[in-house]
């Protein structure tokens, strides 16, 4: 059925009260005229569910690392230099969180190390846990300054990668 389709689509019961008001509408419009009483499939049960509030926690981060690259790259020219910048504990923090926690939760794929630009260049080895929680030890940035638009598009591509 199609609350299922959309249950197993998002990962979540979010929708299933609005399936039902739209099924009882459905019946009490059109029972009048029908021989038979329809039947509505068995409700699947989800093994696991998508946690929103997660997700958008993992966009901030997304968003934090955009610009934080950004930053890193305007300020240095030089490879060692911008190596320097991006392999910051803070910024392989952000970038474990955005690029693996992201894929992770969010995108329910294991991503790949090789892919990782910490892991290329900062000499870090990730750690891909397959079923940890998403843990979000930094703070939410209360500083909305921080988020120029020439990088929100940014933001906002390194996020449609975790949505997708």
């Amino acid at each position: 059925s199609c609350k299922n389709d959309v249950r197993l689509c998002v990962l979540s019961y979010t929708y299933d009260a609005d399936f039902d008001t739209e099924i009882k509408n459905w019946n009490d419009a059109c029972q009048p005229y029908l021989t038979s009483t329809p039947t509505t499939p068995a409700g699947v049960t989800l093994s696991t569910t998508y946690n929103e509030q997660s997700c958008q926690t993992l966009y901030v981060r997304c968003e934090q690392l955009a610009i934080t690259y950004s930053s890193c790259s305007s300020a240095y020219t030089a490879a060692a230099d911008l190596s320097d910048c991006r392999c910051q504990t803070d910024v392989l923090s952000l970038a474990s969180e955005c690029e693996i926690d992201g894929a992770i939760e969010c995108q329910r794929t294991t991503p790949d190390p090789s892919t990782l630009w910490g892991a290329r260049y900062c000499s870090m080895t990730p750690i891909i846990p397959s079923d940890s929680p998403v843990t979000t030890p930094m703070p939410l940035p209360t500083d909305v300054s921080l988020r120029r638009p020439t990088l929100e598009n940014s933001a906002n591509s390194l996020m449609a990668r975790l949505i997708q």
